[in-house]
């Protein structure tokens, strides 16, 4: 595969540029809402393309794109899409989570939690937990709930589809990462590393939620400020019939 076209283009698309792009195409694919997306020049294709042109350009997922590389999807259908992106239509983009069959756990920093139920509660939500199996061949399932360091809700998971919420904040996925980062804030509020059918990891954290403060730094150290008290974690193992953690 080239790595330039006819005009001479690089591949290679700057990340102001993509940032826009993701934007514009409410973090996911246009036509779809699959946050997993490729960038893809519109009119002009990328051959004919002068210039990586954010407003000319947009997001669509593997299927989506396949569609369009085979004729099966028109390039006139894209641009109605991007128009109106499912993402705007439905206020988020989403991907489909696959953790491994059993022995529910979570990696978080550099600490590993075992739980059938919640990982973490705090104010009596539970921010993070795990779901029995609905029969006895099916798989354990997670959710949770992910805020910036404002208290602003960014993305969540509901029973294994992640979900990023629509708004003010950037989505970046990369292979198995996940980075969610908002306007003014150095560190992102959440890196999640989901590879499929491995244990979920959440690789940084800075979140605030109703007066509590949870941050992993990129060392792996987990601190929580609630109130007067704080409680720091470095490589621990938990194990728990019931939560693990409880804020109030």
């Amino acid at each position: 595969m080239s790595k330039k076209n006819k005009h001479g283009l690089k591949r290679y698309i700057p990340a102001t540029v993509k940032r826009i792009i993701r934007k514009n195409s409410g973090f996911g694919c246009v036509v779809c809402g699959n946050a997993i997306v490729d960038y893809e020049h519109v009119d002009p294709e990328w051959n004919d393309a002068k210039s990586h042109n954010a407003s000319r350009m947009t997001l669509l997922c593997p299927g989506c794109h396949a569609k369009v590389t085979r004729g099966t999807l028109s390039k006139a259908k894209v641009k109605e899409h991007m128009n109106e992106p499912w993402s705007f239509k439905n206020g988020l983009s989403f991907d489909d989570l696959e953790l491994p069959p059993s022995a529910p756990k979570i990696h978080i920093g550099n600490s590993i939690y075992r739980t059938e139920a919640v990982v973490l509660r705090a104010h009596g939500k539970d921010l993070l937990q795990f779901h029995l199996p609905e029969t006895a061949n099916s798989p354990y399932r997670v959710s949770g709930e992910f805020y910036n360091q404002a208290g602003a809700l960014t993305s969540r998971i509901r029973k294994n589809i992640f979900e990023s919420i629509l708004g003010e904040h950037d989505v970046e996925f990369i292979g198995t990462k996940i980075t969610v980062k908002s306007p003014n804030q150095q560190k992102p509020s959440l890196v999640l590393i989901r590879e499929g059918g491995e244990d979920l990891r959440i690789e940084e954290l800075n979140m605030f939620y109703r007066g509590i403060s949870f941050n992993v730094s990129k060392d792996g150290v987990l601190t929580v400020v609630a109130g007067g008290s704080t409680l720091v974690i470095n490589q621990s193992q938990f194990s728990a019939k019931g939560a693990i953690f409880e804020f109030n």
